[in-house]
């Protein structure tokens, strides 16, 4: 199973790969991102690995010094996206 993760790629979620991408990967599944590929909207290659996955994982975490609640844009995009594809979506939201 691929499984695409939708995250922040900053410092303050580094726990996400540290500790996430080993329990899906521990499960026998792939994990899928677009780390590699981000940018201030979702691009069509970000929106082809969502859709060559069969779920997706949101970490919806607070950014530093916006309002309480606001997450990185590119994550709520590909969230989006996923519900569009009809993909599994499972959303984690942390706040600080």
């Amino acid at each position: 199973m691929r499984i695409f993760v939708a995250y922040g790629y900053n410092d303050r979620d580094l726990w996400i790969e540290r500790a996430i991408f080993p329990v899906i990967e521990a499960f026998g599944s792939e994990c899928v991102h677009g780390k590699a590929l981000h940018g201030t909207e979702i691009v069509p290659s970000v929106q082809k690995l969502i859709e060559s996955c069969d779920a997706i994982i949101g970490f919806t975490t607070a950014r530093p010094n916006e309002t309480a609640g606001v997450t990185h844009r590119w994550v709520t995009d590909e969230l989006a996206s996923a519900l569009d594809e009809t993909k599994y979506v499972w959303r984690y939201a942390r706040r600080e």
